[in-house]
């Protein structure tokens, strides 16, 4: 497996793997957003400020994960904190260790960048926490934390 990151030619790839996933979340995806997430994905490959890691399949040499995160100065926890926004893997690439790969490559850039922490949010209903993917990797769940969202 591959791991780089995430350039332009990637983005048909990407909207694919999103795609399943809502699908699989019975999140309601519209074929009128394809365009709007395209320009999401662009923006997030150009922007400085946000990293779009990509895993490769060494078979099909086609993308089949991403890993999207964020190194954020966080002057609560005195450093930096690098959280991830997005971590997905293609439902036919799952439990073969690419998610694994996926945190073990960008917590060496958390370290190398002199982060104090990782940090991300899962949904109680995914797969990989159901698993306890992210507790296998060295995570754990804060109880007395709430997670506070505000659509706009």
């Amino acid at each position: 497996m591959n791991i780089r990151k995430a350039s332009e030619k990637d983005i048909p790839n990407l909207i694919q793997i999103i795609i399943e996933y809502k699908k699989e979340q019975n999140i309601l995806f519209e074929i009128n957003q394809i365009e709007e997430l395209r320009r999401t994905l662009v923006n997030s490959i150009k922007n400085e400020e946000n990293t779009l890691i990509v895993s490769i399949d060494s078979e099909s040499h086609i993308v089949d994960g991403f890993i999207n995160f964020h190194i954020l100065d966080f002057p609560l926890i005195l450093g930096k904190e690098l959280y991830i926004s997005d971590l997905l893997i293609q439902r036919n690439s799952r439990g073969k260790g690419k998610g694994t790969l996926l945190l073990k490559y960008i917590e060496d850039i958390a370290y190398n960048q002199g982060c104090i922490r990782i940090m991300l949010n899962n949904r109680m209903d995914s797969e990989g926490y159901i698993r306890d993917f992210y507790k296998k990797n060295g995570f754990f769940e804060r109880n007395n934390i709430a997670n506070f969202v505000k659509h706009l």
